[in-house]
């Protein structure tokens, strides 16, 4: 659900942003920006994670 909701929360953010000139919600904007990328990677961290150890 967060990789569906955090792009339109973003998207949402941003346009209130550019409209108002708020730098804060610009700020909120680009966390949940990250936070879309952060649910990108983590399914990809986890099946690292259990990997064997290389050495």
């Amino acid at each position: 659900m967060a990789l569906g909701a955090h792009p339109v929360i973003a998207l949402a953010e941003l346009t209130g942003a550019l409209f108002a000139g708020s730098p804060a919600l610009l700020s909120e904007a680009a966390h949940s920006a990250a936070d879309s990328l952060e649910a990108l990677f983590l399914p990809a961290s986890l099946k690292r994670s259990a990997r064997k150890p290389d050495a």
